[in-house]
C-alpha cells in the first residue's frame, strides 16, 4: 500500500510524515522544484520515501509521465495538505493553489485504480460569519468571507464534496489554527496568534507606560474562541485517520481542533501576563474603527472578524471515529507556547 502526501514539507507536514513513516507503507511526497532540496535533506537515506518532482499548479501535477504512471498504478490512498494559508493573500493565488490545485489532484486521483482513501485537510476557516454551532457534516450555510484564504479554502472543500467518487471514502479535516508541538512550542508559524506575540513584544519598551494603566481596550468579543490546536495533536488526529479509517464509504468531515480553548480574551490576558504586563483587559466593541486601531498596531486588519467570531465547532463525528484519541487542552500546552515565543523574540 502507497501513500500519495503533498505539502509534507509543510509545518504540518513534517510531523505527519514522520507519523506515517512508523507504518510499513512507501510514502510518495509531492515536492516542488524549489523545495526539492530542503525534501531531500529532511528525509534522506529512507527507504520508504520517494520524493515525487511535481506541483499541484502543474494540470498533470507530476513532471515525468513515467512517474506518474506509477502513481496511478500504485497510490492507494492520498492525502492532500498543501494549500496556500495566507490571510492576506490576493484572490489569484489563493484560488491558483487552494481551489486549483485541488482539483489537480483530483483529476490525478481519478485515474488511479487501486486508490481507496482521498484525504483532504481543510480549514476551520470554512465557516467564515457563521453565527452558531457548525456541524461536521455541514458546509454551505450561507456564510460571507472577509478574506480570500478562507473563501478559497471553502471553494477547495465544496470540490471535494462535490467529486463523485463511488469506490473511494472522502475524508475531510477541518484544521483549527496550529500552534507549536504540545511539548516544546516549537513552531515556523508567523501567522493566526503569532501575529499578537509580535506586537506584544514590541510594546516591550512601553511596558513602563502600558502597565500604570488599569484597563486596556482591545477588540474582541468577550465570548468568540480561538479554534487552536498544537501541530503535533493535529498531524497524531489525521495520522490516525490515515491508518485507521472508518471503513464507511460516505464521506466524514471532523474538527480538527482543541477540545479546550481558550476565548480570545483569555488568551489574550494570558499573553500580556506572559510578557510581563500588568494590565487588565477589556474587550472593545465591534466598530468600523477597530480597522484603524489594527493599522496603527500593525495587525493584518483581515485577523479582526477572528476576534468577534460566534462559531462553535461541533466534533461529534471526531469523537464517534476515534473516541480513543487524547483530548488536546488549552491549559496543558500554552506554557510550552508561550516559553518558547519567549524565547525566540
Amino acid at each position: 500500500m502507497a501513500l500519495l502526501i503533498t505539502g509534507g514539507t509543510g509545518f504540518l507536514g513534517r510531523h505527519l510524515v514522520s507519523n506515517l513513516l512508523q507504518s510499513n507503507r512507501d510514502i510518495f511526497l509531492l515536492v516542488r522544484r524549489e523545495s526539492y532540496q530542503k525534501a531531500e535533506n529532511l528525509y534522506k537515506n529512507n527507504p520508504k520515501i520517494h520524493l515525487i518532482l511535481g506541483d499541484i499548479l502543474n494540470p498533470k501535477v507530476v513532471e515525468s509521465s513515467t512517474t506518474r504512471q506509477r502513481l496511478i498504478s500504485e497510490t492507494t490512498s492520498i492525502i492532500h495538505a498543501a494549500c496556500y494559508s495566507n490571510i492576506k493573500g490576493n484572490y489569484e493565488k489563493c484560488f491558483s493553489k487552494n481551489v486549483g490545485g485541488t482539483k489537480n489532484i483530483i483529476q490525478l486521483a481519478k485515474h488511479m485504480r487501486k486508490l481507496k482513501f482521498f484525504h483532504y485537510l481543510s480549514s476551520i476557516a470554512v465557516s467564515g460569519d457563521f453565527m452558531g454551532e457548525l456541524r461536521e457534516d455541514v458546509l454551505d450555510i450561507g456564510q460571507k468571507f472577509s478574506n480570500y484564504y478562507a473563501q478559497t479554502r471553502f471553494d477547495a472543500e465544496l470540490c471535494v464534496r462535490n467529486w463523485t467518487c463511488p469506490s473511494v471514502a472522502k475524508r475531510v479535516y477541518r484544521l483549527g489554527v496550529l500552534v507549536g508541538d504540545s511539548m516544546k512550542g516549537m513552531t515556523t508559524q508567523k501567522d493566526g496568534p503569532y501575529y499578537f506575540f509580535g506586537l506584544l513584544n514590541k510594546l516591550q519598551r512601553k511596558k513602563l507606560l502600558l502597565n500604570t494603566l488599569k484597563y486596556l481596550p482591545v477588540p474582541f468579543e468577550k465570548s468568540s474562541v480561538i479554534p487552536m490546536i498544537p501541530v503535533d495533536h493535529a498531524a497524531k488526529f489525521v495520522t490516525e485517520g490515515v491508518l485507521k479509517p472508518s471503513q464507511s464509504l460516505d464521506l466524514r468531515c471532523y474538527h480538527v481542533v482543541s477540545k479546550g480553548c481558550p476565548t480570545v480574551g483569555q488568551f489574550v490576558q494570558d499573553s500580556f501576563d506572559e510578557f510581563g504586563f500588568s494590565v487588565n483587559v477589556v474587550p472593545l466593541p465591534k466598530s468600523k474603527a477597530n480597522n484603524l486601531i489594527m493599522d496603527k498596531v500593525g495587525l493584518p486588519k483581515e485577523f479582526l472578524p477572528y476576534t468577534y467570531s460566534k462559531c462553535k465547532y461541533d466534533q461529534s463525528m471526531a469523537r464517534k471515529d476515534f473516541p480513543e484519541l487524547d483530548e488536546s487542552q488549552y491549559g496543558n500546552y500554552k506554557n510550552a507556547m508561550f516559553s518558547f515565543v519567549k524565547g525566540k523574540l
